[in-house]
């Protein structure tokens, strides 16, 4: 089997790329590939989960806000009949201390006492409606997000499952956005890996380097176009028993064919054979 050298260019190119942009979850072109015909149905799969998310959510919601709202309920009658045993402790007090007979300077402390037992009696009956709802207040606040919540999603449905999986669709836009980058690149490196598969079937007797490249200080003088050459990158270096091949890979499409700005593949190996 002919022994291969190096890896391709083009999927230096791709991997460079995407680590670059911490795209690190592909391990082959191929899944590169997989994943630009995915994208739709990845971008769909997104959003429908999304839905389903969404009517969980709005499931729950509604039997968390009848909880809450039993719960609420429950609480306020324990802490209303609490603070009013309290109360009617408050006012036996008072009761007791007005019907006691007190002289001289004990009767000037009996009145305080009760002004003050008074006093504290009236601003608990005026505090009373404030501690029960005070008593419920984080289960009250809890429901009524949960409520708008709920009308939300009810209301706007769509915009709450786009809420949802917004973060999700950015990342995968982004990752398409940087892998379409270097969409030419990617099927360039299919088709130079091809052709390193079939020069694999060769004998031991040959050896190809890929992605051969050289640079040249001072540059050389083109004469055949007139110009100098600084550097030369060669897609694959084949030695054979026969002589040294220069291989240039092109995987065209037919938008890359008619592309006016395509390099043409028989000037380059012109270039790379005279430097």
């Amino acid at each position: 089997m002919c022994k291969v050298y190096d890896t391709v260019g083009c999927l230096k190119a791709v991997k460079s790329h995407l680590h670059r942009h911490n795209v690190t979850e592909f391990n082959s072109i191929n899944e590169v590939i997989a994943f630009q015909k995915a994208f739709t149905t990845s971008r769909q799969q997104i959003i429908s989960n999304s839905e389903l998310e969404i009517k969980l959510e709005k499931k729950n919601l509604i039997s968390e806000n009848t909880q809450l709202t039993d719960s609420i309920e429950i609480k306020k009658v324990e802490v209303e009949k609490e603070l009013l045993k309290e109360l009617e402790c408050l006012k036996l007090r008072l009761e007791d201390i007005s019907l006691t007979q007190k002289n001289g300077w004990r009767k000037i402390v009996k009145y305080f006492r009760v002004f003050f037992l008074r006093k504290k009696v009236r601003n608990y009956e005026a505090t009373l409606p404030f501690k029960i709802s005070q008593s419920v207040q984080q289960s009250t606040n809890t429901l009524r997000t949960n409520e708008n919540r709920h009308d939300y999603i009810a209301s706007r449905f769509q915009d709450a499952v786009m809420d949802n999986c917004m973060t999700g669709l950015q990342a995968l836009d982004r990752k398409k956005a940087i892998i379409d980058e270097v969409h030419s690149s990617i099927y360039g490196a299919v088709g130079e890996q091809k052709v390193v598969r079939e020069l694999e079937k060769l004998s031991d007797d040959y050896v190809l380097i890929n992605d051969f490249c050289l640079s040249f200080n001072p540059p050389i003088f083109n004469r055949n176009e007139n110009d100098h050459i600084k550097t030369i990158q060669v897609d694959h270096v084949l030695i054979a028993p026969s002589g040294i091949f220069i291989i240039e890979t092109k995987n065209w499409s037919e938008q890359s064919i008619n592309s006016l700005s395509l390099r043409s593949p028989v000037l380059q190996l012109k270039r790379t054979s005279f430097a």
